[in-house]
Formats: structure tokens, C-alpha cells, sequence
């Protein structure tokens, strides 16, 4: 109702990590139980099993752990719409 989406997608759009590609929206209205939020996260950033980047431990990295990958290293905007 008060366009809380509609600001915070047009804010991104004008974030300087849009154009580099670094802006990612994860809509969480359909996410209930908490144990999913990580594979909602995932599937925003469009990951798929990152493996640790550790030669000795190369097991996939639980989904907070992959988003920090991703998220790192540059600057970066993710928007968690519908986060309550």
C-alpha cells in the first residue's frame, strides 16, 4: 500500500552498483518459515552450490556463506522487499 517496492526498486536503479551489476532485489513475501530465506537469498543472487574456495575443504557453503561470496569484494546493494 504506502510504495515501500516501488521506492526501494527505484532506488536500486539509481545505485552506483547498478552499473557495475551489483544490484539484486530478493522479493521474501512468499518466504514463511525462516529456514527457507537462505535459498530465497540464493535464488535472488542466482546461485547455484558454491563450493568453498578452501583447496582442503571444497564442500558446498551453507547459503549465507554463498551470498557473502558473492556480495564481496565490491560494493554491492541486495533489497529484501516484503523482509517481516
Amino acid at each position: 500500500g504506502a510504495g515501500k517496492t516501488r521506492l526501494a526498486t527505484e532506488a536500486a536503479s539509481r545505485h552506483p552498483a547498478q552499473q557495475r551489476g551489483r544490484v539484486w532485489f530478493a522479493a521474501l513475501a512468499g518466504v514463511r518459515d525462516p529456514e527457507d530465506l537462505g535459498g530465497a537469498l540464493l535464488g535472488a543472487l542466482e546461485i547455484r552450490d558454491i563450493r568453498s574456495t578452501e583447496p582442503e575443504i571444497r564442500r558446498p557453503l551453507d547459503p549465507l556463506d554463498q551470498a557473502i561470496e558473492v556480495l564481496g569484494g565490491a560494493e554491492a546493494l541486495l533489497v529484501l522487499d516484503n523482509c517481516e
